[in-house]
C-alpha cells in the first residue's frame, strides 16, 4: 500500500506484486522484467523521467505514467480488466493475450468491463502476436465489438500476420475480424460476423457463373 522509490536500476526475473502501491522510477533509473519474470501491477508505476522495459510477463488493471517499451507478453487485468497508460507504449514484440467474457466496456468504470482493454493516452507502436481468448462460458454473436486498445495520440504498426480488416479466428460458428481504425479512428478494434453458410458461397459462387461476360 507503500511507495517505493527507485533512482537506479531495479531487474526483475521471478515474481514482483504491486497490489495498491505506487513504484516511482526517476532520474536515471530503470526497470527491467527479465524474461522469465512476472511483474503483476494493480497500482501504479511512474517511470516518468526513467525507462520501463517488459521482457517477460507484464499483468494487472495498473497504471503506467511514462513511456514504456514492451518485448515480452502483457495481459490486462486479472481476468477481464483495463490498462491505463499516461505516456507512449512502443510493442516491439512477444504476445499480447485478451480476454472476451461479454461485450460491455465498463461504462467509464473500468473495474467493470467484460472483456481486456488497453487505455493509452499518447502514441501506440504495434507488433507482436496477438492471442484472443473467450471466458466465463460466453459466447460470441455476430455484430458485436470490443475496442480493446484506446490510442490517444498516433497508431503505428499492426500486430504481426493481421491486416486490416484480417480474421483473428472463429468461435462457434462467428468468426472475429480486426480493424485498427475503429472508434475516433485510431483505436483497435475487434468485431464479429457469421460464418457464411456452405449453401450461400454456392449459391453466390453460381450467380457469379451467370452474370454476362
Amino acid at each position: 500500500h507503500g511507495s517505493l522509490y527507485n533512482n537506479h536500476t531495479l531487474v526483475n526475473d521471478g515474481t514482483l506484486n504491486n497490489h495498491t502501491g505506487t513504484l516511482h522510477n526517476w532520474g536515471n533509473g530503470s526497470i527491467t522484467n527479465l524474461n522469465g519474470g512476472t511483474l503483476t501491477n494493480n497500482g501504479t508505476i511512474d517511470t516518468t523521467s526513467a525507462t520501463f522495459t517488459n521482457n517477460g510477463t507484464y499483468a494487472g488493471s495498473g497504471h503506467i505514467i511514462g513511456n514504456w517499451t514492451d518485448h515480452g507478453h502483457i495481459k490486462p487485468g486479472n481476468s477481464a480488466g483495463v490498462m491505463t497508460m499516461d505516456g507512449n507504449y512502443y510493442k516491439r514484440g512477444g504476445s499480447k493475450e485478451i480476454e472476451l467474457g461479454g461485450h460491455f466496456h465498463g461504462g467509464g468504470d473500468n473495474s467493470l468491463t467484460e472483456f481486456d482493454w488497453l487505455d493509452v493516452t499518447g502514441d501506440v507502436e504495434l507488433a507482436g502476436v496477438l492471442d484472443v481468448y473467450l471466458i466465463n462460458s460466453f459466447q460470441l454473436l455476430a455484430g458485436m465489438s470490443f475496442e480493446i486498445l484506446n490510442v490517444g495520440g498516433t497508431l503505428t504498426g499492426e500486430y504481426d500476420g493481421l491486416d486490416e480488416g484480417h480474421k483473428v479466428g472463429s468461435f462457434s460458428g462467428t468468426n472475429l475480424y480486426i480493424t485498427y481504425a475503429g472508434g475516433d479512428g485510431n483505436d483497435v478494434t475487434l468485431f464479429s460476423r457469421a460464418v457464411p453458410e456452405p449453401a450461400a458461397i454456392l449459391l453466390a459462387l453460381f450467380g457469379l457463373a451467370l452474370l454476362p461476360r
